[in-house]
């Protein structure tokens, strides 16, 4: 778990915030968590409140922290994102959650949203588009959904592994 203090910042041009944006990482990957926190940690506008290895622990952890925005695998071990979902919106009722995942199925992205998912993104898109979709879920938009392939209407199986998901970025990496 991290916690880091509030300061004054902008979060887009021309805006002046009163803190920066609140951010809880929510994966079963130990490595995604650990780059989307450094990558969030060089943005001043947002800040790792929370980071939960499993569906249980992010749910204690909302509960405590009251995140702006959280980020959440579809497809972990043990409570799925989907379910960790629908509890922490229990809790929390205008919770902010950007679904964050290896799945392009259209099935997970409809079942995230009818969840209550205010985005769906798959982890093949550019860090600094899912940094700008966490901004534009903290600013009130919804049903934001980038990465999902039309006519690939069955769930992923399988999570990706975490090597996996390394070769990924790494494709991802070599694109830009």
């Amino acid at each position: 778990m991290t916690t880091t203090t509030a300061m004054n910042v902008a979060p887009f041009p021309g805006r002046r915030a009163e803190r920066p944006i609140g951010v809880m990482l929510v994966d079963d990957h130990a490595v995604v968590r650990a780059g989307l926190a450094n990558l969030i940690g060089l943005e001043p506008d947002l800040r790792v409140v929370a980071q939960a290895d499993s569906g249980a622990a992010a749910i204690e952890l909302w509960r405590r922290h009251r995140p702006d925005v959280g980020v959440i695998d579809v497809l972990m071990t043990g409570l799925d994102g989907i379910e960790t979902l629908r509890r922490i919106r229990r809790i929390d009722p205008q919770a902010r959650v950007v679904m964050l995942t290896s799945s392009e199925a259209v099935a997970d992205a409809i079942r995230a949203e009818e969840a209550g998912a205010t985005a769906y993104l798959t982890k093949h898109l550019a860090y600094d588009r899912i940094l700008d979709v966490i901004r534009e879920v903290h600013a009130g938009r919804v049903g934001i959904r980038l990465g999902v392939r039309r006519g690939s209407a069955a769930p992923l199986a399988e999570p990706l592994s975490a090597r996996g998901f390394d070769l990924g970025l790494l494709s991802v990496s070599r694109d830009r």
